[in-house]
């Protein structure tokens, strides 16, 4: 009997291997370091719902919307992770296909960015009562949110391709996105250690309180500051593979500096007013001691609205 040809099993093309494993794995490593933050988020949540202070309804507003889009963000990302490891067993190229799941985690995390920093630039308004610092932190924010808009509405209307085709047609998205973010970060963090440079030295007390808020601006500026320049650097070069690890944790990092800014008020005003009593309406503080010395107060005072 003559032996029958066999046919050959199908073989997908390994030249795009590389680059598959790579965005499979850092997309993996991006959604579990968000779910982490997502995690730490919830703790500080838990925190901020159960402290006695009273927010005005615009704080309690940002705080819900923050909420409902660090939820939905990290529940796409899971949805996105499943639906492209199950895909990716009968086809491995459906893993950079374009997902309208991602677009809209992407596109949140555009938008909590660009929230939470112009909420930085209201507050750096009220405390300088000079319009032009927080105007030009706004126009950032504005720009990177409209960027977000756009990028989402090009996956529906002017796109037919797969994810790293979309970002050779428009890595102009991204680019103007970081780059506006940066730009911001920048302008907020030393806008504000400016401000506080010149609370200094009313009292120790002051001085020692107003330095541990500056080293906590610096800090969380560095820190979403440095991530978009690494964004932006990877976009520059073309990695783009890389990408996800960092994108999919960059709202987390703006969403927790929200709540460590809020549920540190606290301890530091308990610090700069040596009393745990103090009453809080909007932004503004009235210290309930150490009234002996009008001036000296005041200063403390204004000192006590940046924490």
């Amino acid at each position: 009997m003559a032996l029958q040809p066999v046919a050959a099993a199908p073989s997908n093309d390994s030249s795009g291997l590389p680059l598959l494993v790579n965005y499979q794995t850092t997309t993996l490593v991006g959604t579990m370091l968000a779910s982490v933050l997502f995690g730490i988020f919830c703790a500080q949540l838990y925190q901020h719902f159960t402290s006695p202070r009273r927010e005005t309804q615009y704080m309690q507003g940002l705080v819900a919307l923050v909420v409902f889009a660090e939820t939905a963000h990290i529940a796409l990302l899971w949805i996105y992770l499943i639906g492209t490891s199950r895909a990716s067993l009968l086809q491995p190229l459906a893993i950079l296909s374009e997902s309208t799941v991602l677009n809209f985690a992407v596109f949140i995390s555009g938008m909590v960015g660009a929230v939470v920093q112009s909420f930085y630039a209201l507050r750096i308004y009220r405390f300088s009562g000079l319009l032009w610092l927080g105007v030009l932190p706004w126009l950032g924010s504005f720009a990177r949110a409209s960027l977000s808009i756009i990028g989402l509405f090009t996956t529906f209307f002017d796109f037919h391709g797969g994810l790293i085709d979309w970002i050779n047609s428009f890595n102009w998205v991204f680019r103007g996105t970081f780059g506006a973010s940066v730009g911001v970060d920048v302008l907020n963090t030393a806008a504000l250690c400016g401000i506080l440079l010149r609370q200094r030295d009313v009292t120790p007390t002051t001085s020692q309180v107003i330095d541990r808020v500056i080293v906590w601006t610096v800090d969380t500026g560095l820190l979403t500051s440095a991530i978009a320049v690494l964004l932006l650097v990877l976009t520059l070069t073309r990695s783009y593979e890389l990408i996800p690890t960092f994108l999919h944790v960059y709202p987390h990092m703006f969403a927790l500096s929200l709540l460590f800014s809020l549920n540190a008020r606290d301890g530091l005003r308990c610090a700069l007013y040596n009393t745990p009593s103090a009453i809080v309406v909007g932004f503004n503080v009235k210290a309930t001691a150490d009234r002996d010395d009008g001036d000296s107060d005041k200063r403390r005072s204004d000192a006590g609205t940046y924490v």
